[in-house]
């Protein structure tokens, strides 16, 4: 199976944008060629996060009940932990509170790693079974199970990224490699210090691979609890167009599940009283005129859409418009 490893862009071509490459998977997250990094200490809830990620693309539905996912996409989940019973147990849960569509997710257990010759033949072998099935998203989980040797060692997080960079370029799809953070540390008042996705174990080439990184931490603000409650961030990132700061809930009943938490009522009756006034906006008039951050103001859109009170255009310009019937209450 052959795959062309470069491409050759010249004259006009330099100057035009591919629409393609510019279409959100899951707006505000994920986007059409993304090589995309999910990291989190031990125990806080990253697999559950990137398996409702996988069930909101199979099925287009939004992600967390706030990104929106513009059409169902096909998936592969590559487990490299873990048994093939629990696996299954975690999306049984999940489907009680969250939508999929099975016949566009792949599980796939697998005790291979990407950066050898047996584990690059099982790849091409997936890819040549499901030649007609393939992915328009992979993710792996986790990731050090996936690789062989250190994550410290540059070359072998090279040689790594460079598989990965062939499967993405024979696929047409975006990766997400699920991983964990370093151990966190106290000062000497044992408080914790700060942390980043700067803090993602492994070689700096891990950080350097990647479009961006999304990061999960316990939120230990006032009135929370860190065992359900949690922070989805983005510190760094190459596009402009990735949401962050975002609060979520985990929800552990007979259903397994994240969702995020309408904390914005100021917000959101600010933005209703602006478009009171106006009747329409464009996005970008709104934040400026309600001199809400675009995070937020991502959020709040989405709350008032849910209560019916606004709709968003579709294509560029956006424009918000207020619902006939609508008053500024919430």
């Amino acid at each position: 199976m052959k795959t062309r490893l470069y491409e050759v862009i010249s004259g006009n071509d330099i100057f035009k944008m591919d629409e393609e490459e510019c279409k959100p998977i899951v707006e505000g997250i994920l986007y059409e060629d993304d090589y995309m990094g999910l990291v989190a200490e031990s125990k806080v809830g990253k697999t559950i996060l990137s398996q409702q990620l996988a069930c909101a693309i199979s099925v287009g539905k939004p992600f967390l009940g706030v990104f929106d996912v513009p059409k169902p996409l096909p998936v592969w989940y590559f487990a490299t932990e873990g048994k093939k019973a629990a696996l299954k147990d975690r999306f049984i849960r999940m489907r009680k509170a969250v939508e999929v569509r099975p016949e566009n997710l792949k599980l796939i257990p697998c005790n291979f790693r990407f950066n050898t010759p047996e584990g690059w033949g099982c790849v091409q072998e997936l890819m040549k079974t499901y030649k007609d099935e393939l992915p328009k998203v992979i993710i792996i989980d986790a990731l050090y199970r996936a690789i062989k040797g250190t994550l410290k060692n540059d070359d072998i997080i090279g040689e790594f990224h460079y598989n990965m960079d062939k499967i993405r370029s024979h696929c047409k799809c975006a990766i997400v490699l699920v991983h964990h953070m370093t151990k966190a540390t106290r000062n000497k008042d044992g408080d914790y210090y700060s942390r980043s996705d700067i803090d993602t174990y492994g070689s700096a080439f891990i950080l350097g691979g990647l479009d961006h990184i999304l990061w999960l931490e316990k939120f230990r603000g006032e009135g929370s609890n860190p065992a359900v409650d949690k922070m989805l961030k983005c510190d760094n990132q190459r596009s402009g167009d990735i949401i962050s700061n975002i609060r979520i809930q985990l929800q552990t009943g007979a259903a397994l599940y994240y969702e995020s938490i309408d904390r914005y009522h100021e917000q959101q009756h600010k933005v209703l009283q602006l478009l009171k006034t106006y009747k329409e906006m464009t996005w970008v008039k709104l934040e400026s005129r309600s001199e809400i951050s675009r995070t937020i103001l991502y959020q709040v859109i989405k709350q008032l859409e849910l209560k019916n009170q606004v709709q968003r255009s579709k294509g560029r310009p956006v424009i918000i418009t207020l619902l006939d019937g609508v008053s500024d209450e919430i």
